[in-house]
């Protein structure tokens, strides 16, 4: 079994406070970007919402469970914007070179499936975005927190987003086909929620820079009836075509 070492700090925090360069001979060390055994930093972390676009949606961003979990919650609306963004500050000395690592590998909660079929939830389509130093854009990669467990408890899933999956480049609402990340020079990152009416919440066990690709399996999920299956499927259609209608199709 091959196991994989994580270098358990706050790469981005440390390096903005201390200037520290990364060993580049540490092939095979992961390296933990947000959370993780240490725990999030607070102060690093702020939320910005659609109203910069003339938007009504809403967000909140909290660290629980000892500060190793942070929980983005909030409310879509699809007047306006039609997203909420939790945001890392921007680092203030040298960027963060990822140009080695495989991809990243987000550890999240699932989310509860419910108790019936009327309080069924729809995985919650996201992205994780990275920004360099050299571009205009910003670049995307798209996931889903999938639904997971009984309805008892939480279950922890891990999600791995390859380097070359962050193609989708954005600015204001525009895109860039041509543009490309500057995978050498990344100095921030954002998690966002879009084009999915109501609340939400998403609780981030960690961030992780990874040196080799990986799959991880989905969680287990129990239906208690046909009818609460069929719920989740309708409700999974209708998130799923709301985010396609506004062009983003690797989200749905």
């Amino acid at each position: 079994i091959m196991r994989r070492f994580t270098l358990s700090f706050s790469l981005f925090a440390l390096k903005a406070a201390a200037n520290i360069t990364v060993d580049r001979k540490l092939d095979s060390i992961d390296l933990t970007l947000a959370g993780g055994p240490l725990g999030w930093d607070g102060s690093d972390w702020s939320v910005v919402v659609d109203g910069v676009m003339g938007g009504k949606s809403s967000g909140d961003v909290a660290f629980e469970d000892d500060g190793t979990t942070m929980v983005f919650s909030g409310t879509i609306s699809l007047d306006g914007g039609g997203f909420s963004s939790v945001r890392m500050r921007a680092l203030p000395s040298v960027p963060l070179d990822l140009s080695r690592y495989a991809g990243v590998v987000l550890e999240v909660e699932a989310r509860p499936l419910g108790w019936s079929a009327d309080d069924a939830t729809a995985p919650l389509g996201m992205h994780l975005q990275l920004e360099d130093s050299t571009s205009a854009y910003d670049y995307s990669s798209a996931f889903a927190v999938p639904i997971g467990g009984d309805g008892v408890g939480t279950e922890s899933t891990e999600i791995f987003l390859p380097m070359g999956s962050f193609d989708r480049a954005s600015r204001f609402g525009f895109q860039c086909s041509a543009c490309a990340l500057d995978k050498t020079s990344i100095s921030s990152m954002s998690l966002y929620v879009l084009f999915q009416r109501g609340a939400f919440e998403v609780r981030v066990r960690s961030i992780v820079a990874v040196r080799e690709a990986a799959s991880f399996p989905a969680p287990s999920v129990t239906f208690r009836s046909t009818d609460q299956l069929v719920a989740l499927l309708q409700q999974t259609v209708a998130a799923g075509s709301a985010v396609y209608d506004k062009s983003y199709a690797e989200i749905c």
